[in-house]
């Protein structure tokens, strides 16, 4: 998948993980999605702790 591209369709909503275990890279999944596919909403999930 390219930039923007989620085999061909429009993601409206995601829920992406986001882990304080992983200490200063916890956004990073997050942040790749978003510049790889990307959503118009996301929603973290397991955002504790921080």
């Amino acid at each position: 998948m390219g930039a923007g591209q989620a085999g061909g369709r429009h993601i409206d909503v995601a829920f992406m993980l986001i882990d304080p275990r992983q200490e200063k890279d916890f956004y990073l999944g997050m942040d790749d999605f978003m510049r790889m596919v990307g959503a118009d909403v996301v929603f973290p999930m397991h955002f504790w702790g921080i």
